[in-house]
């Protein structure tokens, strides 16, 4: 995933096998809590799922896919947002589901900044 030139919502599905993993992989990343309810302007989504996830064939207004890249068993599919959503984490959640069909359930999300 590498640095974030603007804050991004990383959306990882499979939530229990992927967070850790990737705190790990990019330490030293500012990660934001998830946890809290703060809204917080993000401009792009990348999510992190299965490789058989698939991009919904009709994106919501905004949603322009950037990049799709099968890594090790998962895929990581980017999307930029323009205007960028400004929510809190689970309403993230909620709305990157409406990038894949189907959007499998209960995912986490991790808020990068930039450097």
């Amino acid at each position: 995933l590498g640095s974030a030139s603007a804050t991004r919502a990383i959306v990882v599905y499979q939530a229990q096998l992927a967070t850790d993993p990737l705190e790990i992989y990019l330490r030293g990343v500012p990660w934001g809590g998830a946890d809290d309810g703060a809204a917080v302007k993000v401009q792009e989504v990348d999510l992190v799922g299965s490789t058989f996830d698939r991009p919904a064939r009709i994106l919501p207004a905004g949603a322009t896919p950037i990049s799709r890249t099968a890594v090790d068993g998962y895929l990581v599919e980017r999307f930029q947002l323009a205007p960028g959503w400004t929510l809190p984490p689970s309403a993230i959640a909620a709305r990157a589901s409406s990038l894949l069909d189907p959007a499998p359930p209960s995912p986490a999300v991790l808020i990068q900044r930039p450097h």
